[in-house]
């Protein structure tokens, strides 16, 4: 998988620290692809944290965004003598909340693959949302709450900043149009996402 390093800057990255870098995201992804998700007495969850990578999967397939697949949005940080995490979540800014998409939406994205053909993290997986299923459902409220509060602002925000694209199919909307678009679609996926991942 190609990688960036975006911390340290290139200016003080010095050749050791590349290259444990380097190593160690050629290590995780030589453990999680060998048989049995080991190598060398050690898993891959030795590597990296596995509920991160849950996380930051849920956030992604919660909207829909397919970014994921072109890994230049993709972070991950480490710290020293630390597990590597997935994160933080980052743009949004290209195929977020398409609706009537009823697909897992970030297939073939960085590990995920892989990862989910492992049984131990599909169960992590199917518990982790059913504890925090519920959190996610509670969003709708925060989208009623965020309509209110940035309603006058839509009128503003489209004299400053003309919309000429329409990617989602939401831009060209009316202000409470797009919005119930958005509820709606976060509600469908959310109903999607129970009923796939209960069928893992």
């Amino acid at each position: 998988m190609p990688v960036n390093i975006k911390d340290p800057d290139e200016e003080v990255l010095v050749a050791k620290q590349f290259d444990y870098i380097r190593n160690y995201l050629n290590q995780v992804e030589r453990t999680l692809y060998a048989d049995n998700f080991s190598l060398d007495g050690h898993s891959y969850t030795d590597y990296i944290d596995v509920n991160s990578f849950i996380d930051w999967w849920f956030v992604h397939e919660l909207t829909l965004n397919g970014e994921p697949r072109w890994p230049k949005s993709s972070y991950m940080y480490k710290g020293r003598n630390g597990k590597l995490f997935a994160g933080p979540v980052w743009d949004f800014d290209w195929g977020t909340f398409i609706p009537d998409c009823f697909s897992y939406c970030i297939n073939g994205a960085i590990w995920y693959n892989r990862l989910f053909d492992d049984p131990t993290f599909v169960n992590t997986v199917k518990k982790k949302w059913t504890e925090t299923k519920t959190l996610f459902e509670n969003v709708v409220q925060e989208i009623d709450n965020t309509e209110v509060k940035i309603r006058n602002s839509d009128n503003i925000n489209i004299q400053m900043w003309p919309i000429d694209q329409n990617t989602n199919g939401d831009e060209s909307m009316e202000f409470t149009e797009a919005v119930d678009r958005l509820r709606q679609s976060y509600l469908d996926r959310i109903s999607w996402l129970n009923s796939a991942i209960n069928n893992l």
